[in-house]
């Protein structure tokens, strides 16, 4: 029975930065999240 899909996250601040650690049936990948500064917010 390994119908069942093992999905693994968690967000980690590294030096300032944010990244989303993303654990999936073994493998192992690592997103950098965008800072405030970098994100599409609208400049008013």
């Amino acid at each position: 029975m390994r119908n069942k899909k093992t999905l693994y996250a968690y967000l980690h601040i590294f030096d300032g930065d944010m990244y989303a650690i993303i654990l999936n049936e073994g493998s192992l990948s690592a997103w950098k999240a965008p800072t405030l500064h970098e994100s599409s917010v609208p400049k008013l």
